[in-house]
């Protein structure tokens, strides 16, 4: 078997598993092609940093030539499998996909669910909308390709419905492990944020939580708030004026590599986000060994379904449910902090580099395999 992925970018949440494709006996060739390394912005969150030392193993080619790819596409037509990330926002990959329509080739793409999300409110765009979408702007693509690796069960139960052509495979975001070792907590519960301050994460849900949660009296927590974005100086103007400087802490912004080292200081980890097709900071918390508190509507919510000691979802339309989720935290502290080594091995376990490169693999021959973060 030879794996073609074409990508938006080098992005590190999925090289993780992308390196270790060629580990598998049962893969001749990798191959991986992007138009740019990392978005710009991208660098200042220290994405340049990232180390895999097993992509040396995988062919590379970074803004290929038309010659390049039409070379690519060429190689080993019957044994090989061509997997498409980022249709919608990248003209390079939808360029590819005309290309390739020459092409006898096996194809696939691999993909997070509809965005639900304008207007500043969860929803506003429903399925019913991004059915006639497809219908009328992306159909003509459909007999085309043969397997869908979608972010999450919302995603899946979305692309099954859509077309009986396609095989649909429950698939996820993958972070590299880092050999950190994790903190023993103590007295205080603390929780952290990271990612973007927009409206769209729910900072704004998660801080007003806290500052009711400190006004009925029940303030044994920190909240560590890391990121910057376009809501920072109102949020940062909601504590100030709550007078909760000391217990709700802004860290700003902090580069990629950074983000193992300080979630092994914290307890739970909370992505409150009005959506989110993913939410990759839930496997790197989990990593850690951290409980996690994520909304229904982030895909990464899956890998918290199938056992309540790693984490708790709650609902985004529910008054109250996200309070309701960190007061049970606090009062079940002392279980979730002795549970930690237990995250920390069932993360290594199934969400893993490896673990998700056989996976999809098996899915690619067929065999059914058992989803590894389901279980």
């Amino acid at each position: 078997m030879r794996i073609v992925l074409w990508q938006v970018n080098l992005g590190p949440h999925q090289i993780p598993y992308i390196q270790h494709l060629i580990d598998d006996s049962r893969v001749e060739e990798v191959v991986l092609a992007a138009p740019i390394k990392f978005a710009e912005y991208r660098y200042g969150l220290g994405w340049g940093n990232n180390r895999y030392p097993l992509l040396s193993q995988t062919k590379v080619l970074l803004n290929p030539s038309d010659m390049e790819i039409v070379e690519i596409l060429n190689k080993d037509v019957e044994s090989s499998i061509h997997l498409f990330s980022g249709i919608s926002s990248s003209p390079f990959v939808l360029k590819v996909i005309k290309m390739s329509s020459s092409y006898n080739i096996k194809r696939g793409i691999i993909t997070e669910g509809p965005f639900t999300y304008r207007w500043g409110i969860p929803d506003a765009v429903p399925l019913w909308a991004h059915h006639i979408k497809f219908w009328l702007k992306d159909a003509k693509y459909l007999n085309m390709f043969d397997y869908v690796f979608a972010m999450g069960n919302d995603a899946v139960k979305y692309y099954k419905r859509l077309s009986k052509h396609w095989k649909v495979f429950n698939f996820c975001y993958c972070t590299q492990e880092q050999p950190t070792k994790f903190i023993e907590t103590k007295g205080d519960v603390k929780y952290i944020f990271i990612g973007n301050l927009c409206k769209r994460k729910g900072v704004d849900l998660l801080i007003k939580s806290f500052c009711n949660l400190y006004n009925k009296g029940i303030s044994n927590w920190t909240l560590s708030i890391v990121g910057s974005g376009e809501q920072q100086l109102w949020l940062e103007k909601y504590v100030a004026d709550h007078g909760l400087q000391n217990k709700i802490i802004f860290l700003g912004a902090i580069k990629n590599s950074e983000v193992p080292v300080l979630l092994s200081e914290y307890d739970v980890h909370i992505l409150p986000s009005r959506h989110d097709g993913w939410g990759a900071v839930v496997n790197e918390a989990l990593q850690k060994g951290l409980f996690v508190i994520c909304s229904d509507h982030c895909g990464s919510k899956d890998l918290l379904l199938s056992d309540t000691s790693r984490g708790i979802v709650f609902s985004i339309h529910k008054t109250g449910d996200l309070l309701s989720a960190i007061r049970n935290s606090i009062n079940d502290i002392e279980t979730i902090r002795s549970k930690r080594q237990e995250r920390f091995d069932w993360a290594r376990h199934n969400i893993s580099g490896p673990i998700v490169s056989k996976y999809m693999i098996d899915c690619l021959n067929g065999l059914k395999p058992s989803t590894p973060w389901l279980l």
